[in-house]
């Protein structure tokens, strides 16, 4: 089993909470053989991904990068 444990730091409560919520649905998403558990702790984002095949590990947490990176900059322009 192959364990990646993410930690992104987000000051803003707010913009942490809308992360959150847009990247929760990679939780249930994910492939069968992908474990991923996403939550908020203080003012970060933590994310556990497991998996026994690494590439699929790998691609899955591709993917939530690029949902976090877009949430942040969908973010950024709204509040402009």
């Amino acid at each position: 089993m192959v364990r990646v444990k993410l930690k992104i730091k987000i000051e803003d409560e707010r913009m942490l909470k809308t992360v959150f919520r847009a990247v929760s649905p990679e939780n249930k998403s994910a492939p069968k053989d992908v474990i991923i558990n996403s939550w908020i702790d203080g003012d970060a984002l933590l994310t556990e991904i497991e998996s026994e095949n690494l590439q699929r590990l790998i691609s899955t947490l591709d993917d939530l990068l690029d949902s976090i990176i877009l949430s942040k900059r969908c973010i950024s322009v709204i509040e402009e």
